[in-house]
């Protein structure tokens, strides 16, 4: 009788750690998913590095992937900057 449980309770554990492993089990490898806000992060830094404020690249080369605004630029660049001074 110890054994039929032991077992219908192995069952259920293994079936919990298969269903969460999916889940849960590749979270500390994940790359960044949020390409807006990295995007927006690399125009700014790339604005900075360069020198020009008005348009905005990335890898380099002007960034036509999206129109992008210019005032959300700045505040990313101007927050860079204070992160580079703080």
């Amino acid at each position: 009788m110890l054994y039929m449980r032991v077992m219908f309770f192995f069952k259920y554990v293994l079936l919990i750690i298969v269903l969460c492993m999916p889940i849960f089990g590749h979270l500390d490898t994940l790359p960044i998913c949020i390409w807006d806000e990295s995007r927006l992060a690399i125009n700014a830094y790339e604005m900075l590095k360069n020198k020009n404020y008005l348009v905005t690249h990335f890898e380099g080369k002007p960034d036509k992937s999206r129109s992008s605004n210019l005032l959300n630029n700045i505040i990313h660049m101007k927050s860079l900057v204070l992160a580079k001074q703080g």
